[in-house]
């Protein structure tokens, strides 16, 4: 990441999740996907950004059923219980509520 020191140590408290996920891209040259049209990819490029938009209102759609229906697999085998133990740790109740 090309920050100073001070910033660096500001998202290490605020946000630790992301730094270990940047410096691992960053470290092991890791690349994305983004299924996008032609236009949209050069709007991409040319604009330096990327717009998100609600999952409700996608044209496919399938993606988002898929991945619900692999957390919930996940959610109820073994892994699950511990997943589910490391969120109530974090946040007492919640996988109750």
């Amino acid at each position: 990441m090309d920050i100073s020191a001070e910033e660096l140590k500001l998202l290490e408290i605020f946000f630790p999740i992301d730094v270990r996920k940047r410096l691992d891209v960053e470290q092991n040259n890791r690349r994305f996907v983004h299924y996008t049209s032609a236009e949209a990819a050069v709007g991409i490029i040319r604009n330096r950004e990327i717009w998100m938009r609600k999952s409700s209102v996608m044209n496919d759609f399938m993606e988002i059923e898929h991945g619900m229906e692999c957390l919930k697999a996940a959610y109820a085998s073994e892994t699950g219980k511990l997943f589910r133990t490391r969120l109530d740790g974090m946040f007492p109740g919640f996988t109750t509520d």
